[in-house]
């Protein structure tokens, strides 16, 4: 039987802040791969490279990650916005995760080419074709 309990943690104003504290068990999302590198375009296809071209600072190229040159980038740049901007001690940047065609489901080879086109086919009246 899962034991819970409900904790009140604030009030604010006519809100309250509650904060559930469960006891269950909640199987493991099966991971259908062997390495990270499965979802990946470009480790699979050679296409993509879309996260490469995100990175502010270079940190990502065809031979992988870079991580002195993003963690430098992290802490000297984003965490000076991150802390007085959200309140606390910490860092992000994100940049290579999002607008690529793996940010929010496991991309496949048509998603880049699809891109590609939109992005590069136009007609002599300057209009994508």
């Amino acid at each position: 039987m899962p034991q819970f309990a409900v904790i009140v943690l604030r009030r604010l104003g006519r809100g309250v802040i509650i904060v559930f504290v469960a006891r269950i068990q909640v199987p493991p999302t099966p991971r259908p791969y062997k390495d990270q590198h499965e979802y990946c375009l470009f480790f699979t296809e050679g296409t993509c490279k879309e996260c490469i071209s995100r990175c502010p600072v270079g940190a990502i190229t065809e031979k992988g990650k870079d991580k002195s040159t993003c963690y430098r980038h992290l802490f000297q740049t984003t965490k000076d916005y991150v802390t007085p901007k959200y309140g606390f001690d910490g860092y992000g940047c994100g940049l290579c995760q999002t607008g690529v065609p793996c940010e929010s489901k496991i991309p496949l080879k048509q998603d880049v080419e699809i891109d590609f086109r939109l992005d590069y086919v136009i007609d002599e009246n300057e209009r994508l074709i």
